[in-house]
């Protein structure tokens, strides 16, 4: 009887390499580190989000700091924001993807997500806000949209970006009351 066990086990293991053993190698929730993860966008920025295993959600990313390259539609005029995260959290698939979409009409819309492995991830990004003229037309700036890869905790913080123009700051409290602040440099 053990034999006819261990012959099972055998053939299900080649069965499964012969039917591209690839897709038994794709992460689980429980392989992805927790903690900081930092990474670098295409336009060269950073990015901050934490990992964490929640009662509720099982485990989640938090973005933390999302900083974009933005152009307005209409003047042409180029700044670059920083977006706090505080309170928010996007629950992560069995296969290690992520989706955070948040969207207001006042504020504009920010979408961030991808695919987290056990140390490194990659995914896109964008932010578009409303903008104003100075004569009081109305234009979008945007960043368009971007990609990020990222690399699980090292050991040593991230430090925030000096080189804003807009720092955004989004906290949402407990009962899901959203605010909004925006500050120069």
């Amino acid at each position: 009887m053990m034999h006819r066990k261990l012959w099972v086990v055998v053939m299900a293991a080649v069965l499964g390499l012969a039917a591209g053993g690839a897709a038994v190698a794709a992460p689980f929730g429980s392989d992805i580190r927790q903690g900081e993860w930092t990474g670098k966008t295409s336009q060269g920025r950073k990015l901050i989000f934490d990992v964490l295993q929640t009662d509720k959600k099982g485990l989640v990313v938090q973005p933390t700091e999302l900083v974009f390259d933005m152009t307005c539609s209409s003047t042409g005029t180029q700044f670059t924001a920083g977006f706090i995260f505080i309170g928010f959290q996007a629950k992560v698939g069995t296969d290690g993807s992520f989706r955070f979409h948040f969207y207001d009409e006042l504020f504009g819309v920010l979408s961030f997500g991808g695919t987290l492995g056990r140390t490194k991830g990659s995914g896109t990004e964008l932010a578009a806000v409303p903008g104003m003229t100075r004569d009081l037309g109305s234009e979008t700036c945007s960043s368009g949209s971007v990609t990020w890869q990222a690399n699980a905790p090292t050991g040593s913080p991230a430090s925030a970006d000096s080189s804003l123009t807009y720092r955004i700051t989004l906290t949402r409290d407990v009962s899901g009351h959203i605010n909004e602040s925006i500050t120069r440099g």
